[in-house]
């Protein structure tokens, strides 16, 4: 019955994991890829992370998700990046409008300070 409950469960997880991706299915997603000041302290990173976590009030954008670099040890790992987020729209309108949407403006203009670089865009159709 154990076994039962564990595949049952894993089932689940699956079929709510594929749920989401068909979701997502012909929408643009929008990835940034961030590069930090070397000499951002960790409560600067958190201020940061915690400013683009804002861009989440913005109705017409879907899934905001962010994520910091992790060392895993793999050598193929790229160590360009301090951060990546990653979100979604219904079609390209909605991206051109989320580029000029006040609150996207502000939120970029204010964490500008914390950039090595300027961020790394890449643009796709979920497939």
């Amino acid at each position: 019955m154990k076994k039962l409950c564990i595949l049952l469960t894993i089932a689940l997880i699956a079929m709510s994991c594929s749920e989401e991706i068909r979701d997502r299915q012909g929408m643009i997603g929008h990835t940034v890829y961030i590069d930090l000041k070397n000499d951002i302290t960790d409560a600067e990173t958190t201020s940061f992370i915690t400013e683009l976590k804002g861009l989440a009030a913005i109705d017409y954008l879907h899934d905001l998700e962010l994520s910091k670099r992790i060392s895993s040890g793999d050598l193929r790992q790229d160590r360009d990046f301090d951060v990546v987020m990653t979100m979604y729209f219904e079609d390209l309108d909605a991206l051109d409008r989320y580029q000029q949407d006040s609150l996207h403006v502000e939120i970029r203009t204010a964490t500008r300070k914390y950039l090595a670089a300027p961020p790394v865009i890449y643009d796709f159709k979920v497939e």
